[in-house]
């Protein structure tokens, strides 16, 4: 694993990821609630790119996975898959 130094994410984006946490908490169908907000526009366009950004600005010119080290990271993943938990699917720490 790359230790990286997490720093907080802007005060606007934590809140629409508690939002998603919250809605995904209180779905009948967790998994299924977390998968498809995932894959919502207002996601992609509003929550995911600063996200990404932020992530790339803690490590900068690290273009592989953090965990395993190895492929291109071009991609915001889970720690803990969301099959797994899908309530952390938005969960920044």
């Amino acid at each position: 694993m790359i230790p990286v130094q997490r720093s907080a994410l802007p005060e606007d984006v934590e809140a629409r990821l508690a939002a998603l946490t919250e809605e995904v908490a209180d779905g009948a169908d967790s998994l299924q609630v977390a998968k498809r907000a995932w894959k919502r526009h207002s996601f992609r366009r509003d929550t995911y790119p600063p996200v990404l950004s932020h992530l790339k600005e803690m490590a900068p010119g690290i273009d592989c996975c953090m965990y395993c080290g190895q492929g291109l990271a071009d991609t915001v993943d889970h720690y803990v898959p969301m099959d797994a938990d899908p309530v952390r699917a938005f969960s920044w720490l």
